[in-house]
């Protein structure tokens, strides 16, 4: 579950089942399980409108033993993709190249 690029749904949703209660009652603060509850939490925060990811959140943080810390602000991350050059419309005016 640790492993770096672990789709933090599956972290979710292992943290939240039955499986994982007596884990999640005895994490201690600075734990590996505290950091994949985070990771979940953060998770289900960036997606407000999916009701069953944040009960599922809910669920796991009321068997935790030791609260989250407050999450921080989010960090927007700028638009990645390639570069899309303007349109050239028929009608708009080309501008010719200068010569010396």
């Amino acid at each position: 579950m640790s492993e770096p690029g672990t789709d933090p749904r599956k972290v979710l949703a292992y943290l939240s089942s039955w499986d994982a209660m007596q884990l999640l009652a005895e994490a201690a603060p600075d734990s590996q399980v505290q950091k994949l509850a985070a990771i979940a939490r953060r998770h289900a925060d960036q997606n407000p409108g999916n009701r069953d990811m944040r009960d599922l959140a809910q669920t796991m943080e009321v068997r935790m033993k030791h609260p989250l810390p407050a999450a921080s602000e989010p960090v927007p991350k700028p638009p990645t993709g390639p570069a899309v050059p303007p349109v050239q419309t028929p009608d708009a005016p080309q501008s010719m190249p200068k010569h010396p």
